[in-house]
């Protein structure tokens, strides 16, 4: 009975260390934290192919010095190929960006001056919206208020308003589509 209790114990924990293993806010003067396990699958058969999304990089110069870090990752719809005729589709949900508990931020986003969006596979196509942070817990109230944000070339510029923006990307791909967040602060 004792070696019962210990195995689900030792299992419980291995279970609450893989919920809180998330992306982790990182700020402009910090590593970015671990990334999520999204790396391509590769078989003699068949070409790399992601069996999630793919990742999405935050490239940008504060102050003169280049940083990097990973945005964090949304809801989702992916299907990929076993290598045979079969495939796999996967569907997630995620909270709104106004809603995650944790999420990329990056700090002194007021000596922002530009910001690539560099994905580890080029999307068909993406979007981007972002909402004044002061709407932060209220997605329900809020969702319908954003301002679409332009990217041409996968860059943007920024002047500073003073005020800290939340961002989504919504990314389409033929294996599907993936929403990221992230927390210009």
């Amino acid at each position: 009975m004792k070696k019962a209790f210990l195995i689900s114990l030792t299992l419980c924990l291995v279970g609450l260390c893989a919920a809180c293993g998330g992306p982790v806010a990182a700020d402009a003067t910090s590593t970015p934290s671990a990334t999520p396990d999204v790396s391509p699958t590769v078989s003699p058969t068949r070409s790399a192919q992601f069996e999630k999304p793919p990742e999405l990089q935050l490239i940008y110069t504060i102050d003169g010095a280049d940083y990097s870090t990973t945005a964090t990752q949304g809801s989702f719809s992916w299907t990929f190929a076993l290598g045979n005729e079969d495939t796999v589709t996967t569907e997630t949900d995620a909270p709104h960006p106004l809603e995650f508990g944790r999420i990329c931020t990056i700090n002194q986003a007021e000596n922002l001056k530009e910001l690539e969006l560099r994905f580890a596979l080029a999307p068909d196509s993406f979007t981007v919206k972002r909402w004044d942070d002061s709407y932060i817990g209220n997605a329900q109230k809020y969702s319908n208020h954003f301002e679409p944000v332009e990217f041409p070339g996968n860059t943007t510029s920024f002047s500073n308003d003073g005020v800290g923006y939340v961002y989504e990307v919504s990314a389409n791909w033929p294996h599907g589509r993936a929403y990221y967040g992230f927390y210009l602060k």
